[in-house]
């Protein structure tokens, strides 16, 4: 019986990562925070070198946003679909500067 709940308990904090995505951001300087978002899921990525990678925990389309540092604009890719088992990759993401009055 301890050893069931202990089994159950392990399962209950374990993240399940179904697949992923990735790419890169130019200029690779401008790199802030980066989401996946999905109904049921959301996910964020690190940047490392203008290259990000993210773990999602369910197949589907996804919406990424990607949230440069100044004096770049916000900018997202609409339906990214990951399968089981797969990293999606979505290739460069070039970032456009943003109006100064904002």
């Amino acid at each position: 019986m301890a050893l069931a709940i202990g089994v159950a308990g392990l399962f209950a904090f374990t993240q399940l990562e179904v697949g992923g995505i990735k790419g890169t951001i130019t200029p690779m300087d401008a790199a802030g925070s980066v989401w996946a978002v999905a109904p049921g899921d959301t996910a964020k990525g690190n940047f490392q070198n203008g290259s990000f990678q993210m773990n999602v925990t369910k197949a589907g389309t996804y919406r990424l946003i990607v949230q440069p540092n100044p004096p770049y604009k916000n900018t997202e890719k609409e339906s990214v679909t990951v399968s089981e088992g797969q990293v999606r990759d979505v290739g460069e993401i070039q970032l456009q500067p943003g109006s100064k009055n904002k």
